[in-house]
């Protein structure tokens, strides 16, 4: 039952008159039903007795006007009256998804075009849900998006063709965070290219050190055995000029000896120039086949760095990261060696 007319101050004084009468008579029966009560007590304790007992329905029970039957709905909301129609549907858009939560219309969600929004239409009496929403709750076989109170992807909703709903929002973080895991894995592999790089620079600069001391050292040595040597060969000279005398003696009885043997030599001789002459035409023509099948140089070549595999561009000298082609730095020649530098 509700209260029906205008509450004018002549209303409202009326219903304040009724209250405080009706708080008295209240008052009596509580004492006169209370065998214990001490009859003695102030009045601020009568007063205080009263109130337990009456303020608890409110001074609007005791309103005079006259009360009409109104149509009963949700808990969450305030009643309205019967035949009654439900609002327009509003202009769909992602602003009603950041709308707050009425709760005087349907708790459900609906589509919204993927961004969501509160249900507009008035609850059934006794549910917090629309007809149509309350429908879409109680069969699997249709969407139902869950309730405008709870987070997009709750365990309220479900998909007639089963799986989740696919809601803009989520599916802008969702593609958000791919994007930035991504980004942080490239950093990160980056990252540890240069300080592979680096590592191996530092021990190629330390092998360079090491090579160069022993340079040194190989010189020193060099210095004390050309001394060793130029005083091993001025005794060998002195030692041979005293030869010198008896062999002179020794060749001159050979020298017939010595003709004929020349004269083998010689036939000799001319034997194995037609050999060599064989061997380098024989050679040179197996060269000039093999030359003839090598294949031409590719331009890629993988290259593995420490575990990652990169793409080596022979032109450029450029290192590709073999998904996507980035630049991840370059190849140089550094003491004869080819070496990766991985850029910043």
């Amino acid at each position: 039952m509700a209260k029906v007319g205008r509450l004018t101050k002549e209303v409202l004084g009326d219903s304040m008159m009724n209250a405080y009468e009706a708080g008295f008579a209240k008052a009596l029966e509580v004492l006169s039903g209370d065998l214990d009560q001490d009859y003695t007590k102030t009045l601020e304790d009568v007063q205080k007795k009263c109130w337990e007992e009456w303020g608890q329905f409110g001074i609007m029970d005791y309103d005079p006007r006259e009360t009409k039957d109104l149509a009963k709905t949700s808990s969450r909301g305030r009643g309205r009256p019967a035949g009654s129609k439900s609002p327009p549907k509003p202009e769909e858009g992602e602003h009603l998804a950041a709308l707050p939560y009425n709760p005087e219309k349907c708790r459900a969600r609906f589509w919204n075009g993927g961004h969501g929004g509160q249900c507009w239409r008035n609850p059934l009496n006794g549910d917090d849900l629309c007809k149509g929403c309350a429908g879409r709750r109680d069969d699997d076989d249709k969407d139902f998006w869950g309730y405008f109170d709870e987070p997009l992807g709750s365990d309220s909703e479900h998909k007639k063709s089963g799986g989740s709903h696919p809601w803009k929002v989520l599916q802008e973080e969702r593609a958000a965070k791919k994007d930035s895991d991504k980004k942080d894995k490239k950093a990160a592999k980056k990252k540890a290219l240069k300080d592979k790089a680096a590592a191996k620079k530092a021990a190629a600069e330390a092998e360079r050190a090491a090579a160069e001391a022993e340079k040194v050292a190989a010189e020193a040595e060099a210095v004390a055995a050309a001394a060793a040597a130029a005083a091993a060969e001025e005794a060998e000279e002195t030692a041979k000029e005293a030869e010198n005398e008896a062999e002179e003696a020794a060749k001159n009885a050979e020298n017939e000896v010595g003709d004929e043997s020349e004269d083998e030599d010689t036939q000799s001789l001319g034997g194995d120039d037609n050999e060599y002459k064989d061997e380098d035409t024989q050679s040179l023509g197996g060269d000039d086949n093999e030359y003839k099948d090598e294949e031409p140089e590719k331009i890629f070549e993988e290259y593995e760095y420490d575990g990652f595999k990169l793409k080596w561009n022979k032109e450029t000298n450029e290192l590709l990261d073999p998904d996507d082609d980035d630049l991840m730095g370059n190849m140089i020649l550094i003491d004869g060696e080819w070496t990766a530098v991985i850029k910043d």
